[in-house]
Formats: C-alpha cells, sequence, structure tokens
C-alpha cells in the first residue's frame, strides 16, 4: 500500500489537508514580497539633476525646483540634451566662489569662462521616492550600469538558489529546507536596510535572492505532495494567488512609506510572524516514505486522520512500511530504486528527452514572461497603464488554468498556451507600429499573450513536478529554474533594443513560444496520474506525440510522423477513444437519438419548425458580416475638403469648381485630383495643404444626415487608412470565437450560446452605433464578428444533432441559405435607412426578437446523452412525438444503468467532497456566484473609489476624509436594525442605488458642499452594502463549500480595489473630473440590479448541501415577492375576483 492509497483511507480531501494546504500557501508571500522589493529599493527617480554647491551647499534641505535662473545659468538645457542637464554642469577655469545670479557680467562672458562635466552630488524630485539605493549612493549617469549588473546578477543567483535548495530538500527534507530559506530571506533583506555602502546592499541583497526560490518551491512541492491526484492541479495553482498578494506589500507600503530603509523594515518584519506555521505545517509524507523514515510518517499520518475523522489500523500502517522498507537490493536496476540522483535522469532515453523538453519550455516561459512585461513600457501610450495590464493579466490567467487543468489535462493546457502566446505575438507585428492610433491593438495582443504565457507558465511548473520521481522532484524543479535564467537574462536584452527593431521582442517572443508549444506535444499527460516514485513509474508514462491524444484521444494505430503534428485533422486515419487511466464508472448507453428518430420520424412537423427556427441565426450572421460595408463605405461620388471662405460652417452640399484643389499623377501619369489637399485661399501661395480632419464635405446623394462630417463612419475618423483594419479586426472577432464559442457549445450547450451569441452580436451593432472613435469602433467589430461565427456555427451544430441519417446532408447543405438572407437584408435596411448611425441600430436591434427561440428550441439530445442528462431527453423525444403523431417504445427512453467496474472502489462510491470547481458547474450556485462576483467588484470600486476621489470634490480634503470615514459607523448600524426586517436582497439593492444615485447626481453638481454630501450619501450606501454582502455570501453557500464561494468572491473583489485608483485618481486627470462619479454610479445600479436576481435568506436556516439552493427563498418574507411573475398574477386574479363581487 502506498501513499495514495492510504488517502483513500484517511480521506482525500479532508480538514487535515484544507487547513495544511492553506498554511502552506503562506510561505509564497514572503517570495512575492521579495521579488517586488527590487523595483522600489532601486527605483530611480523621472527627475533629477547635478546640486550646484556655490548656490546650494549651504542648504539643510534642496528642492528639485529648476526654475530658478541660477539653475539654469549654471545647468545645461533640458530640452536639447535631457541626460546631460541630469548629469553635468558647468566648471569654471578660475575659481568662482559665488553663486552666479544677477552678476556685472553678462551670461555670454560668464559661460566663456566655464565648460560642462560630470558632477558628483545630485537632487533628487521627492515625488515618487525619498529615498532609495539609486539615491542614496548615486547609481545614476556614469554608474548606472551597476543596476543593470545587479539585476542580472540576480536572477543568476535567483537560478542558482533554486538549484542548490532544491537539492538540498530532496536530501534533507522539504520543510526544514522551506523554513530555512524563508527565514534566511527575510532576514537578509531586514538586514540590508544597515547597509553603509552599495556594494554591502548588493552582498546582502543577493545573499536574500539566493533563498527566495526555496521557500517558494517548497510550498509549491509539498502542497503537490500532500494530496491526490484529483486535488494536485488547483492546489498546485493556488499557490500563485499569495504570491500576487506578497508582490502587493512593498507596493502599499511604499506609496506610505517613500523611504526604502524604512519600506523594508515595515514590509519585512511581520513577515517572521510566518515562521510559527513550523509548527502546523508537516513533513512531506512522500518525502517521508521515500526516504523510509516510517516513524514520522505513521505519526503524520495518523494525525490526519484524527483531522479527517477517520479511523485508520495499525496493519495499514504496517503494512505500508513493509511496502517501502528492505524492498531494494543491491542488484536492482537503478529505474526500480527509490533512492536515485539527478545524473540517473540521464540514463535513459526517454527522461533525457523530457528534461531536455521541460528545460526548453521553462526557458521559454521565463524569456516571454519576463520580456512581455519589460516590452510593455515601448508598446506606446501610458506606459504605466501597459505594466499594469501585464501584471492584472496574471490573476485571471491563474484562474483560468485552475478551471480547466483538471478537464483538459497538463499537456493540452500547456501547449495550446504556448501557441497562444506565439499567435498574438506573431499577430501583432501584422499592426503597423508607426501609426499613433493603431498602438492599442499591440497593447492588447500584448496582453494576451501576457495572459497566455503566465498560464503555460503554471503548467509547466505542475507538470514538472508530477513528472519525474519524488527523490529528485525538487532537484529537478531546481535545475529547471536555474535554467530558466537563460531566458530571464536574454528577456531584458531583447525587450529593450535600439529604435528601428521594435518589431523584434514580439517576433522573438513569437517563435519561442511556437517552438516551445510544439515540443510540448511530446511530454506525456499527467492528468490522473499517480506522482511517480521510481523513474520506471516515470519512464512508464505514456508521451505519444499525437494531437489527438494530446486532447484525451488515443490513436487507432501508431501513427506516423505527418500523422503525429496533424493528427488533429486526419480524421479517417486517428479515432478517438476514452484514456484508459480513467477509472469512474463507465455509463452503458443504451439510449440512441437515431434510433428514436426511427420512430418519430424525421420530416414531421416538429422537425421542420425545429430546423426553420435554426434558420433565425445565420440571418443575423448574415447581417452582421456585411454592417461595415455599409456603415464604412465611401459615398458614390466621392468627398471635397471644406473652403471655408467659401461654405459656410454647416455646408453640406458637395458641387464645387476643382481649380481649388491640388492635383496628382495616377501609375499612368493621368492627373487626378487630389480632393485631401487643397491651395489656400492666398494669392501669395501656391503651396497644397492637407485639409483640417474636421474640414470635409460629402456627396449626400446616396447616404443623408444632418451632420455632413458623419456621414459614414470613415469621415469621422483621423486615418482613411484605417477603414481595411475594422475589417481585419472583424476577423479577428470570427478567430477567437471559433474556439470559445465551440468550446462554450461542448461546455454549456448549444442551445444556451446560441442565445448568448445573439446577444454578443446585438450588443456589437448597438453600440457601434454610439461610437465617436477609431478605437471603440473598432472594439465593438470585434465584438460583432466573435458573436456572428457563434451565430453561424453552434446553430449548424445543433441542426445536424437534431436530423438523422437520412436528413443530416441536406439540413447540413441548406444552413447556408439564412446566412444569404441575412446578407441581402441589410441591403434593405441600408437602403432604408441612409446615416450609419440609425443603420447600425436598425440593423441590429430588430433581431433581438430572436431570442424568443431560446424558450423554444430545445437542447441536441445528442449532447444531453453525452452528459447523462437522459430526462431532458426523454422531455424532448416525448414533445417531437406528441407533435409528429408518432409513438415511441418505453424501453427506447429507459434511462441506462451505470456499470461498476472492478477499478472502482469503495471509495468512489462515497459522497463527493466539493471544490472550488463546484462553484462552475451550474444550477443556482453557478448564477449565484457570477452574480455576487459581479456585485463584490461592484461594492469594492464604489467603496474605495469614492474615498479616493475626495480630492475632486471641491471641499477640504482633510475634513471630507474624515467625514467619509466616519459615515460608515451610522451605515453598519442602519443595516443592524432594517436587515432583519427589510431582508438582504432588498437591503443589498437599496444599498446600492442609494450609491449610484448619489455618485450620479454628484457628478453633475459643481464642487462645495452639496457634492461633497452627495459622496457621503454614496459611501453610506457603500459601506451599508459591504456590511450585507459578507453575510449575504455566506448564507448563499451550502456549508460544504461555504468558506470557498466566500474566499473566491473576496478575491474576486480584488479586481474592484485594483481599479479603484485608476478610476478615482487617473481619470480625472485624462477625462473630466465627473467621470469617477458617474462611472461608480453606474456600477452601484448595475449591481443593484443583478441583486434582485438573487434568492432571499431572511427566515431561511442555513443549507447544509447544493440541492437545498432550489427551495431558498421559500420561507423568507415577501418584501420583493412582487417581482415575481407567478405571484403577481396571483395578486392580480385575487383583485379581479374581489372586484367582480363587489
Amino acid at each position: 500500500m502506498d501513499y495514495d492509497d492510504l488517502l483513500k483511507e484517511i480521506g482525500l480531501w479532508g480538514p487535515w489537508q484544507k487547513q495544511t494546504i492553506l498554511c502552506l500557501l503562506v510561505p509564497t508571500i514572503v517570495t512575492g514580497a521579495a521579488f517586488m522589493t527590487y523595483s522600489f529599493t532601486l527605483g530611480t527617480p523621472n527627475q533629477f539633476r547635478c546640486k550646484v554647491p556655490e548656490c546650494e551647499g549651504h542648504l539643510e534641505r534642496i528642492d528639485y525646483d529648476i526654475s530658478h535662473e541660477w539653475i539654469q545659468n549654471h545647468l545645461p538645457d533640458p530640452k536639447e540634451d535631457l541626460d546631460k542637464f541630469q548629469c553635468q554642469m558647468r566648471t569654471w577655469t578660475n575659481e568662482r566662489p559665488f553663486c552666479y545670479n544677477y552678476s556685472i557680467e553678462t551670461p555670454s562672458s560668464f559661460q566663456s569662462q566655464s565648460q560642462f562635466d560630470y558632477c558628483e552630488q545630485f537632487v533628487f524630485d521627492s515625488t515618487d521616492f525619498e529615498s532609495t539605493i539609486v539615491t542614496e549612493y548615486g547609481i545614476i549617469c556614469q554608474r548606472r550600469h551597476l543596476k543593470s549588473i545587479l539585476g542580472m546578477a540576480m536572477i543568476v543567483i535567483l537560478g542558482l538558489g533554486g538549484y542548490i535548495f532544491g537539492y538540498v530538500s530532496d536530501t534533507y527534507g522539504r520543510k526544514p529546507v522551506m523554513f530555512l530559506t524563508m527565514f534566511a530571506c527575510v532576514t537578509f533583506n531586514v538586514l540590508s536596510t544597515f547597509s553603509t555602502s552599495f556594494w554591502m546592499y548588493s552582498g546582502l541583497f543577493l545573499a536574500g535572492c539566493l533563498f527566495l526560490n526555496g521557500s517558494y518551491n517548497g510550498s509549491f512541492i509539498m502542497s503537490v505532495e500532500l494530496v491526490g491526484k484529483d486535488h494536485a492541479a488547483a492546489c498546485s495553482m493556488a499557490v500563485n494567488f499569495p504570491f500576487v498578494l506578497g508582490e502587493l506589500i512593498p507596493v502599499i507600503v511604499s506609496y506610505f512609506i517613500r523611504d526604502f530603509r524604512q519600506m523594508i523594515r515595515v514590509a519585512f518584519i511581520p513577515l517572521y510572524l510566518i515562521l510559527s506555521l513550523w509548527f502546523v505545517i508537516p513533513e512531506s509524507p512522500r518525502w517521508l516514505l521515500v526516504n523510509e523514515k516510517m516513524d514520522e510518517f505513521a505519526k503524520i499520518i495518523k494525525k490526519g486522520a484524527k483531522i479527517n475523522g477517520a479511523i485508520i489500523s495499525e496493519e495499514t500502517i504496517r503494512s505500508t512500511k513493509k511496502h517501502h522498507e528492505g524492498n531494494e537490493s543491491a542488484d536492482e536496476s537503478y529505474l526500480d530504486k527509490k533512492q536515485v540522483h539527478i545524473w540517473d535522469l540521464f540514463r535513459s532515453r526517454r527522461l533525457l528527452k523530457r528534461i531536455i523538453i521541460v528545460l526548453f519550455n521553462w526557458s521559454a516561459v521565463v524569456l516571454c514572461y519576463n520580456g512581455l512585461t519589460m516590452n510593455s513600457v515601448n508598446l506606446g501610450g501610458n506606459a504605466h497603464f501597459n505594466i499594469a495590464l501585464a501584471v492584472l493579466i496574471e490573476i485571471p490567467s491563474y484562474i483560468f488554468c485552475i478551471l480547466i487543468v483538471s478537464r483538459v489535462g497538463r499537456r493540452p493546457t500547456l501547449v495550446l498556451t504556448q501557441l497562444a502566446c506565439a499567435l498574438f505575438c506573431l499577430a501583432s507585428l501584422a499592426v503597423p507600429s508607426s501609426s499613433p492610433d493603431q498602438k492599442w491593438i499591440i497593447v492588447l495582443f500584448s496582453t494576451f499573450a501576457k495572459f497566455a504565457t503566465t498560464s503555460a507558465f503554471s503548467m509547466v511548473i505542475l507538470q514538472t513536478t508530477e513528472l519525474f520521481p519524488t527523490s529528485v522532484r525538487n532537484t529537478v524543479v531546481g535545475a529547471c529554474s536555474l535554467t530558466s535564467r537563460i531566458g530571464a537574462i536574454v528577456a531584458p536584452v531583447v525587450a529593450n533594443l535600439q529604435p528601428g527593431h521594435e518589431y523584434v521582442p514580439m517576433l522573438v517572443f513569437g517563435l519561442v513560444s511556437l517552438f516551445a508549444g510544439l515540443t510540448g506535444i511530446f511530454l506525456p499527460e499527467t492528468r490522473g496520474k499517480l506522482l511517480p516514485v521510481t523513474l520506471r513509474d516515470a519512464e512508464e508514462e505514456d508521451d505519444s506525440p499525437s494531437l489527438l491524444a494530446c486532447f484525451g484521444c488515443q490513436p487507432k494505430k501508431e501513427p506516423n510522423e505527418v500523422q503525429a503534428i496533424f493528427g488533429m485533422f486526419i480524421c479517417k486515419q486517428l479515432v478517438c477513444k476514452p484514456v484508459q487511466n480513467i477509472t469512474q464508472p463507465t455509463p452503458l448507453i443504451k439510449m440512441d437519438w437515431d434510433d428514436i428518430l426511427e420512430h418519430v420520424g424525421e420530416t414531421g412537423p416538429w422537425n421542420i419548425v425545429m430546423f426553420a427556427l435554426l434558420w433565425l441565426p445565420p440571418i443575423l450572421a448574415g447581417v452582421c458580416v456585411l454592417q461595415f460595408s455599409f456603415t464604412g463605405l465611401e459615398p458614390a461620388d466621392g468627398f471635397r475638403c471644406a473652403i471655408k471662405p467659401c461654405d459656410m460652417e454647416d455646408a453640406s452640399f458637395y458641387d464645387f469648381d476643382d481649380s481649388i484643389f491640388a492635383r496628382d499623377n495616377d501609375t499612368n501619369g493621368n492627373e487626378i485630383i487630389d480632393f485631401c489637399k487643397m491651395f489656400p485661399v492666398d494669392a501669395n501661395s501656391a503651396i497644397a495643404g492637407n485639409c483640417s480632419l474636421d474640414n470635409f464635405i460629402f456627396d449626400s446623394e446616396t447616404f443623408v444626415t444632418c451632420d455632413s462630417s458623419q456621414t459614414v463612419l470613415w469621415s469621422d475618423f483621423e486615418f482613411f487608412s484605417n477603414v481595411a483594419l475594422v475589417g481585419s479586426i472583424y476577423m479577428c472577432g470570427l478567430l477567437a470565437s471559433s474556439f470559445v464559442s465551440g468550446t462554450l457549445g461542448d461546455l454549456i450547450g448549444r442551445r444556451h450560446t446560441t442565445a448568448i451569441m445573439i446577444i454578443v452580436c446585438i450588443i456589437g451593432g448597438l453600440s457601434g452605433a454610439f461610437c465617436y472613435d477609431y478605437i471603440s469602433y473598432c472594439v465593438t467589430r470585434f465584438i460583432t464578428g466573435f458573436g456572428a461565427m457563434g451565430l453561424f456555427m453552434v446553430p449548424f451544430n445543433l441542426a445536424v444533432e437534431l436530423s438523422g441519417a437520412r436528413t443530416k446532408t441536406l439540413i447540413g447543405n441548406m444552413a447556408q441559405i439564412p446566412f444569404a438572407i441575412g446578407e441581402a437584408l441589410v441591403c434593405l435596411i441600408a437602403y432604408l435607412f441612409r446615416d450609419w448611425r440609425l443603420f447600425s441600430i436598425m440593423s441590429s436591434a430588430p433581431f433581438a426578437i430572436f431570442l424568443v427561440i431560446w424558450f423554444i428550441l430545445p437542447e441536441s439530445p445528442r449532447w444531453l446523452i453525452t452528459k447523462g442528462r437522459y430526462k431532458e431527453v426523454q422531455r424532448i423525444a416525448k414533445q417531437a412525438a406528441r407533435w409528429n403523431k408518432k409513438e415511441i417504445p418505453k424501453e427506447l427512453l429507459e434511462i441506462p444503468v451505470q456499470e461498476i467496474t472492478e477499478k472502482c472502489s469503495v471509495a468512489s462510491l462515497k459522497k463527493k467532497e466539493l471544490g472550488m470547481a463546484d462553484l462552475f458547474k451550474g444550477g443556482p450556485i453557478t448564477r449565484n456566484t457570477i452574480l455576487l462576483f459581479i456585485i463584490w467588484i461592484v461594492i469594492t470600486l464604489g467603496y474605495y473609489g469614492i474615498s479616493m476621489n475626495t480630492g475632486n470634490l471641491g471641499s477640504d480634503i482633510f475634513v471630507s476624509l474624515t467625514l467619509i470615514s466616519l459615515i460608515e459607523i451610522p451605515s453598519y448600524v442602519v443595516c443592524i436594525f432594517i436587515m432583519d426586517h427589510l431582508g438582504r436582497k432588498p437591503t443589498l439593492t437599496i444599498s446600492l442605488f442609494l450609491t449610484g444615485i448619489a455618485c450620479i447626481a454628484a457628478g453633475f453638481m459643481d464642487d462645495g458642499g452639496g457634492k461633497t454630501a452627495l459622496a457621503l450619501i454614496g459611501k453610506f450606501g457603500a459601506s451599508a452594502g459591504f456590511s450585507v454582502v459578507y453575510l449575504f455570501t455566506t448564507e448563499l453557500y451550502p456549508t460544504e463549500i461555504r468558506n470557498t464561494g466566500l474566499g473566491f468572491c473576496c478575491m474576486f473583489a480584488r479586481l474592484g480595489g485594483i481599479a479603484a485608483p485608476q478610476v478615482a485618481i487617473y481619470l480625472p486627470k485624462v477625462a473630466f473630473p465627473a467621470l469617477p462619479l458617474l462611472l461608480m454610479g453606474g456600477c452601484a445600479i448595475l449591481g443593484g440590479v443583478l441583486t434582485l436576481l438573487l434568492p432571499e435568506t431572511l427566515g431561511s436556516p442555513l443549507i447544509e448541501s447544493i440541492g437545498e439552493l432550489k427551495g431558498l427563498g421559500d420561507t423568507s418574507k415577501p418584501f420583493f415577492s412582487w417581482w415575481s411573475i407567478s405571484k403577481l398574477e396571483k395578486h392580480l386574479a385575487s383583485h379581479l375576483h374581489h372586484g367582480v363581487h363587489e
């Protein structure tokens, strides 16, 4: 009996595992904090200059202010050469002991006696940093290279430490090494604050970096080794979340404490408290087994069984000891030994191939991960926004991995994320970098690439952990971490290439990710597999390179080289069958839709109606395709510049004398008129200049509108060449939807996906009508394309799946007809409505009626059968038989029984333990979770945003902040009194509506007391909402998953907290001061509306299981019961009844 067998005895996911995993997540906070500290301790202020001793030598405090005349006379002109201004000052041939300001000498005579030279003392702008290593020891100008050398040394030391302490951990145990490295990392960071020179600081800093990876790798490895195969992925992914929290610690502390010494002390000294977890976290049971420390192993297992409420016999412990003690002989093959060294991996060709692949993938993801972050400042636009976007995108990528890795598998997730990174990097090369208006597209592609490579990073760590045996597992992870530093060293070099080579970084990142993704195909799948103990266990893993095997299928016969790479498309040679390592009960599928159709019929009234309804969504898809052909159409007879001396400001007539316009030659040498250039109405000038972009007059014969400058879309935008790019972006939407809508259809069903895509298309089309800039219109076209692909593909699949063998071909071919009808229909709409905005509305809004098909269309019976939803298939079959006036034999509608195979143990029949993934498995809990996510984000945004926006209210900021803080107290008191009378849902709804109305009203008021009063009311509502949502969330989740649900909601709430400073502080500067309040108010009202969709919990006992969610709210007080249509009908019927009797 091994450790995985023991887990079945003591519980696969009980309280012991949960509390231990929770404790194991905490050490990674230290890693995140230490990793981010570098950015602040070596931060360089944006502005600095030389210190002028003659003028500032006597001053105790020196400001950066450069407005003084004596500074302008002593330092170079910053407009000519900023680097020279920051690093050099005048020196004189004759000593000048006074500060030159107003002297008898003229500036010219003063300058003739001087020359510029590098200075030794500097004055820094203290807006962002009061004190850093850079400012204290002058690591700028001639010494700026020292910062780069320290950064490169840090990268090398990180990798070296990962390898050293990986080996030590495999030798002496996971727990002592993890706590030793954590203690050393914190200690060296604290000691660095007492450094008296740059070199002393560098030595202490690098010593801390040596121990940095030890705590992270130890926490990661122990999390995977503690649990069984079903929970390893989620636990390993969860390690990343506290790492992000650790990164936020120095960010938050440095915001309040700008001195680097005090910042490090405040951030790190409290982290010593984490060392108290030594008494809670056990040693890795797998490591103890491999190293035959059976007494300690038995003690830990007994403790775990006790906490889990399980009973484990002494016989079980003894059998485990016998299994692991003394079963290795001197003649035993190295493949069967439990104690091996890392060089033993190179003795097996198969394992050697794998370690080379994982080493390359590690280097690739580290290169792209760091490189994309560093390169974000070179993409154009706001550098701070780009970096923040590159960092924050990591959070959804980790959540993405948690949700799909256990369903899809390690190998396909790694391959897909690497290839997705390559796709987005290479796609960005197609966007012209010279156009400022298109920079945002490159930023978007870069963000998606960072999302993909972050997911790949999580996957490659997990897969490395599961591929190699216990005795060398940590050593291999450390070796991979060491090798990956190659990518980290190359990343800044690639990301900071000289101007003229801007395309090279994304090209390098794309190609490296592409090759890494292709090599990942040759790694074995580890999902559902036990962690290997010996090299033979690791070597026996199947690493078939077939892409079908990569996605959970196996080839019918051994594939050749071409089939291995393109196996996904060789349908005739490869046949999917379930992977054999799955040990769950296999259903005996007796119910068959084709058999049912034999009796129901394939051409009856039911079939015709359903197929006719399925024609509607492709009509909308056809409309979406041709929308831009009219919104972006050039007027039939062209356009011309507005001639201001001749045309009135509101002129719209097109007739003109073309003599004023510039001439050019076409490719054949013929003279043509350039309507974008005109000669100025000036007798002394003959140079044609470009027209002002808002000064065009268009031929209105084809398109008529009140505003001639907005007759067609492209006339609104700055560059006419961008018209073509809109079409490309639409295609990108189609491309993205090809994967997403298909996957969504397989996950939630064809019927629901169709409805979603109808909504997406309508939103995209309507939004386009209200766009007043090029970028926003491009976004709406992407959304429209995303929905259009789903509207064609998903209904097509549903139509085919509803049909039988005889009608399948006919139905498939006829599916193109409604698409063509939609294309024709859009022409008619464009003819009737000549204004492009009105046209966009009329070609989108009326199609909302198509949503009624959701209430009529059935789900695909074939998809329902694969999901085991046989009762729904029964209902569909009976409805079809009733419409077609047929009868179905009862045996065809029998629900299949499940075959319990010998592989199914008794443990598999026990009640399933719920986890984070169960929040998203459908039903009321999923609906509630999604609604709560949005509500939490909205409340957090308003709660923090209103406080941060206080400076824009116009009143005294100190008084305002005090009132904003104190207003929380009465809000909590009010909640105590009204929640038990009104209920949770109405209280939360009223709070959010109050916040929304107050913020929006404040946005339209002038600065002053009234605006502050309304902000106070908004903060009152947000605070009350925070109070209610905590309780409401607790009551909405069952006991078995309550903590998980609440924790997940709190995590998502941080998104609102992260967005709050951007909304409250950044937006007023780039937009208008009222925008934050309007945005927070709108979000709050949205949250209030969504709250109405949640069930009421007042008067209901705490629920214990997910099944009890359906009855939630039945015992609540009927405050908002009139929102229920059925109750409203009864209410009206009662009044009518009384009226008749009266």
